[in-house]
Parts: structure tokens; sequence; C-alpha cells
């Protein structure tokens, strides 16, 4: 599966557009920059990414800069999550009839989860996060094949495309001669909706792994807060990816998962 390329925006319309809120830096200036400062720094614009997510950040990266990035969004991740299972993950497992249904020992399961999983779940939610496209319409159709019965993709699918044909004729105006006109604002559109497009492509992640549980009584209308852990890390996954790239997204998902089925082992 090829990552869908990123949206050709013209020049005019990310200068007027796409809100830039990361501070510019140099790649010369942050290889000198102390740890502690460099930690306050990420923590302070992972804040005001998830205030206000955005396509695209005005900074560019060093590869040790990146890599610190996913070590320390690997940190964020894991103790969170770890705080989470301590404390609601422990009170759903007591209060309700869930069981997982995933046999974390079998090896199968093992290597799909640490090689497999983050190569494809990083194609399908979050690399085209930047092309309008993908965002709107191939997105929503793979995301729904991955539910399983065939009412909830096709309801799923036909909801999808509903809504992005309506956005997409919202943008355009009829008039042949007027269409590259029509195109700017409905990318224009695209950007200032962005946040919702991003929490929407989160929260469909998480609720993808509902299907990781078993429950047999009305408790399992809480399978949603079972999914905290995904959806956090859907979350991290797509900052990443929009301020990284791909490749980011993919090693913080491995890293992660890595992780996870090591602590099973301990």
């Amino acid at each position: 599966m090829t990552p869908p390329q990123d949206t050709n925006l013209t020049v005019e319309q990310s200068a007027q557009s796409d809100p830039i809120t990361m501070p510019t830096s140099s790649i010369e200036q942050s290889l000198a920059e102390p740890q502690s400062t460099f930690f306050r720094r990420e923590i302070a614009e992972l804040r005001q990414f998830l205030a206000n997510p955005v396509r695209r950040f005005s900074s560019k990266s060093s590869l040790s800069d990146r890599w610190k990035r996913v070590m320390l969004l690997a940190g964020i991740g894991l103790t969170f999550n770890v705080i989470y299972i301590m404390s609601i993950g422990l009170a759903l497992h007591s209060w309700t009839t869930m069981e997982n249904v995933l046999d974390v020992t079998n090896g199968g399961i093992i290597f799909f989860g640490i090689v497999i999983a983050p190569l494809v779940e990083e194609l399908i939610f979050r690399a085209g996060l930047r092309n309008l496209r993908y965002s709107l319409f191939v997105g929503p159709a793979l995301i729904s094949l991955l539910f399983g019965p065939w009412q909830i993709v096709a309801g799923m699918f036909f909801f999808a495309m509903s809504v992005a044909a309506y956005l997409h004729f919202l943008g355009l105006n009829r008039r042949k001669h007027q269409y590259k006109g029509a195109k700017f604002r409905f990318g224009r559109q695209f950007i200032q909706h962005y946040p919702k497009i991003f929490w929407l492509y989160a929260g469909a992640f998480s609720m993808v792994h509902v299907t990781n549980f078993r429950f047999s009584d009305a408790s399992g209308l809480l399978v949603v807060f079972a999914v905290v852990p995904q959806l956090s890390m859907g979350i991290l996954w797509g900052y990443v990816r929009l301020r990284d790239g791909l490749r980011s997204s993919i090693a913080l998902h491995f890293l992660n998962n890595l992780i996870v089925f090591s602590l099973i082992f301990v």
C-alpha cells in the first residue's frame, strides 16, 4: 500500500489558511539545545497541538531531534497507559463482563502486534492525514472495512461518502471557469476544519479496537473506556506523523507495541 501524497495547496492558500502555531527553529540551534530545554519545548508544543491540531509545522527537525521526540512520546504514552490500567482498567475488569479476546501469548498475535500492526494501521489511519482526498474519501472507506459486519461497513461507508460529497460540493462552484477559485476555497475549508478531521481519525482508531473485547451484558457499553489507551496513542502517533512524517509515527507505534508486549512477559 503506497502512502498517499500530501495535498498540494498553493503557496498563497497555505500562507493564508494553514495556522502556523509552532515556532521556527534552525537545526543548528536544536543541536546545541540542552536536553531539559528540548523536553520542555516539546511538551509545550504537544499541548499547543492538542488544543488546536494543525496540518503542517513550520520548523524542520534534525534526525537526532526526531528520535528524541519519539522516545519522549513513547515515555508519555507508556506512563499514561500504566496509570490508566492501574485505575480504570482494573475497575473495568472487576465490574464488567468484558474480556480481552486476544491471546497475547500467541506467537502470531505477537508478530502481528509488533511488526504488522504498526505498518498497516499507520498507513490506514495516519498516512493520509495531510491529504484532502484521502482524509475525506479513501480513509473512511478503508476504516469501515476493519469493523467487520457488513451492516456496519455499509453504514459507515455510505455515511462517510455522504459527508465527503457534501463537503466537496459545498466548496465547489458549478461554473467551470470558476473551478480554480472554488478548489481554493474548498482547500481552505479543509484546513479550517482540520482539527475535527484529526480527532475523528483518532477516535476511529480507538473504536476499531473495540473488537478486541468480548462481553455478555449491558456492561459492555463501557467498552468505550477500555479503548482509551488506543485513543491516547492514536493522538500521539497522529501528532508525530504530522510533526516528523510517517516513518516517525511507524517507529513510535513499533516501539510502543514492543514495550507493551515485553511488559506482558516480565
